[in-house]
């Protein structure tokens, strides 16, 4: 009995990680989304955690702004039991030097150490922990 019910029980993903990147939309963060709200509404006493990676290169940060400052997503609240993490990449100086990173890169075929950030909302600022 022990065996059949261990083979019958659901599992559940409680650790949900999103590489973001210039390209995400707000509509692909909701998409993913979806799942972690789904389980966080159904199991309420488990925290689900959710991870985005590289917020600040999105351009709907203020969307991510809207989740993990406000709680919200589309003028609705988000279930108390999501614990959001997120990381950024660090600032860079001006357009110039990304430019001529860009083009050393394209020289390089090193496209992935090439990228480009947004400043991050006033309110966000204050949460940052640079390590």
């Amino acid at each position: 009995k022990l065996l059949r019910a261990a083979l019958t029980t659901e599992s559940y993903s409680l650790f949900y990680r999103h590489l973001v990147h210039p390209g995400t939309t707000k509509d692909q963060v909701k998409q993913f989304l979806r799942p972690a709200l789904k389980l966080a509404k159904k199991l309420s006493m488990l925290e689900v955690v959710v991870f985005f990676d590289e917020i600040n290169t999105a351009s709907c940060l203020g969307f991510f702004k809207e989740m993990l400052m406000d709680r919200m997503m589309d003028g609705e609240e988000l279930p108390e039991n999501i614990f959001f993490i997120s990381a950024i990449n660090p600032a860079r100086k001006n357009d110039t030097d990304v430019q001529d990173e860009i083009r050393e890169a394209s020289e390089d075929k090193a496209f992935r150490s090439v990228y480009f950030v947004h400043q991050l909302p006033c309110v966000m600022q204050e949460m940052q922990w640079v390590y």
